[in-house]
């Protein structure tokens, strides 16, 4: 099993990795609407370049978080990862779909982009789901080493002998925090215990 440490650096760069395919996923919108003389279908592709591009540069800068240990950038890492990892199983779904219809019965060279959009959507629903296992087992890593770091860190407080400044007679106590102020039980008189 990797530590914790390789994880979430793995983890850091698989979701590096899908910043960088949702950005050149957003990106070749944009060039497809730069090429496209139609306004209506150039407002569409734009409008598709929105969400990649966002993702994209969310997922860069989550990945950037995890790279640095950033504690809720793995948080955020596996909600973005989870809800790319939807949308990606959502487009094979459709990819499938559009090759039923009757469209590509009539133009069969457009074939061959649905089926090279299939295998892209299917590499990044895994890499989703790889980096979504690797952070929620350092999610939960980081919280039991937290749990068992504050039970380990409690501070014991052991009784101790102390003498009285003003009549020289020990008595045991229990010290919280220092400094602290003592009372003797045989003179009544308090002093500060440092």
């Amino acid at each position: 099993m990797m530590k914790t440490e390789t994880m979430k650096k793995v983890a850091g760069v698989l979701l590096g990795v899908l910043g960088v395919f949702s950005l050149i996923g957003g990106f070749s919108y944009v060039a497809m609407a730069a090429k496209c003389l139609s306004v209506e279908f150039r407002t569409l592709y734009l409008l598709y370049a929105v969400i990649p591009l966002i993702l994209g540069f969310l997922l860069l800068f989550f990945a950037w978080g995890i790279l640095k240990n950033k504690g809720w950038a793995m948080i955020g890492g596996l909600i973005l990862s989870i809800i790319l990892a939807v949308f990606e199983g959502i487009g094979i779904v459709n990819s499938f779909a559009k090759l039923q219809s009757s469209f590509y019965e009539k133009y069969p060279q457009f074939k061959s982009e649905v089926y090279a959009g299939i295998v892209v959507d299917v590499f990044m629903l895994i890499v989703c789901v790889v980096t979504a296992v690797l952070l929620v087992f350092c999610v939960r890593k980081q919280r039991a080493g937290t749990m068992i770091g504050q039970q380990m860190y409690q501070p014991h407080f052991t009784p101790m002998m102390v003498k009285c400044p003003y009549c020289n007679i020990s008595f045991q106590i229990t010290p919280t925090k220092k400094p602290f102020k003592v009372k003797c039980p045989s003179c009544g008189k308090e002093s500060m215990l440092r």
